[in-house]
């Protein structure tokens, strides 16, 4: 029904929500607290309605963040930003959408326009500087 599932598929180390193991599959209706194994916590948080951030909390990747996409989504959706941009995905890259004025490395770019953009660019919609790069 167009939500994100989370489901434990036979894991040795098992996978808990809040401290508790999954003993069945759930829907990521709003943010989740989802242990995998003993040393690794991720927060889940549904974005819009088509994207879901990731965010790791604890284990090796601590700190790293990851936004997984089935259709367009609109970052001013996640309460930390309020820059209106919109994310899609096109042919296996990231296209960004602004919905107010911007310039992408000194460029105007009208509101409305899908831009492809490459690590290391510099994308300013309205008084927000985004720089793309690498986790």
């Amino acid at each position: 029904d167009g939500r994100f599932v989370v489901e434990d598929l036979g894991s040795r180390n098992g996978t808990r929500i809040a401290g508790v193991p999954l003993g069945a599959p759930l829907a990521v209706d709003g943010p989740l607290r989802l242990g995998l194994g003993e040393r690794c916590e991720l927060t889940l948080e549904p974005v819009g309605e088509a994207g879901l951030l990731l965010e790791v909390e604890r284990g090796l990747s601590a700190g790293a963040s990851a936004l997984l996409l089935v259709g367009p989504v609109r970052l001013d959706a996640i309460d930390s930003v309020t820059c209106p941009l919109e994310v899609r995905m096109r042919r296996g890259w990231f296209t960004l959408v602004p919905h107010a004025a911007a310039r992408l490395e000194g460029h105007d770019l009208p509101p409305g326009s899908e831009v492809e953009v490459l690590v290391g660019d510099v994308l300013t919609v309205g008084d927000e500087r985004l720089e793309i790069r690498r986790a």
